[in-house]
């Protein structure tokens, strides 16, 4: 029987590299271990050796003979970033995940990492209604659980807030 691991995330080194120079949001330190750190608005994420080390992974599996195992970015992934920074990471991560798939055929299937940054569109006379503002507060909470504690927005508060229409 075939066993398939489909949980599991994973950061390309060309993303970690990318980070830097792309105009990302993102913060990286690094833990008394050695491990990145990534810092983003209210969370953090420890980058382990196995959520970035691939031929580490591909030993682990093949310990615990595991024969394919779904990747996949994980929080804070490109939601949070500025819109044109998401796509461009998630062009570089989706790259990397490609090549992972091709060079180590049937052991890593990645799914795409796509640039869905949360916006909220509302017209003039709805900003200042309560019902309207708690309407919003409920939506934003939401897709905070669901994305990872962000909110969904780019890290800018600017870019966070509400869209008004005119």
């Amino acid at each position: 029987m075939r066993v398939v691991d489909f949980h599991n995330h994973y950061y390309p080194p060309e993303y970690l590299d990318a980070l830097g120079s792309s105009g990302s949001c993102l913060t990286i330190t690094h833990d008394d271990h050695g491990n990145p750190v990534v810092h983003y608005p209210g969370d953090y994420n420890v980058m382990v050796r196995g959520h970035r080390d691939i031929a580490y992974r591909q030993a682990v599996l093949d310990e615990h003979t595991v024969d394919t195992q779904v990747i996949t970015l994980t929080t804070p992934g490109t939601h949070i970033e500025a819109p044109a920074v998401a796509v461009r990471l998630a062009i570089i991560t989706n790259d990397a995940f490609a090549k992972v798939r091709d060079e180590r055929r049937g052991r890593f299937e990645p799914l795409a990492t796509l640039p869905l940054p949360m916006f909220m569109v509302w017209h003039r006379r709805h900003q200042a209604d309560p019902v309207q503002r708690w309407l919003r507060a409920q939506l934003e909470a939401v897709v905070a659980e669901v994305l990872g504690g962000s909110g969904g927005g780019a890290c800018d508060d600017r870019a966070r807030s509400p869209r008004l229409v005119e």
